[in-house]
């Protein structure tokens, strides 16, 4: 499914506002919608940063580093777009 870019500056955005208001469940949960609604959605990415910047811990442990959703979502956009091609969708 191919989107405008105005379409895609718009989910953007509604990301953004969610990962500002919405419980970080929620916003999981939404992300993981969009990255299989829209295609090639390396924007959420952005989303992940900003996340990461909000709420994200500065030390150093085992499983608190900085950039965890930042570097979730970079080995999570990839993998989904090859998980998308395998499936089929009926609409």
């Amino acid at each position: 499914m191919w989107q405008s870019i105005p379409a895609r500056v718009g989910y953007l955005l509604f990301l953004l506002g969610a990962v500002l208001f919405l419980p970080w469940w929620l916003v999981a949960l939404l992300v993981l919608i969009l990255l299989m609604v829209v295609n090639h959605f390396y924007e959420v990415v952005a989303a992940g940063f900003f996340f990461d910047v909000l709420y994200g811990s500065p030390q150093f442990l085992p499983w608190r580093f900085p950039l965890f959703a930042t570097i979730g979502l970079l080995l999570l956009v990839p993998i989904l777009e090859k998980i998308k091609k395998v499936l089929i969708f009926y609409a």
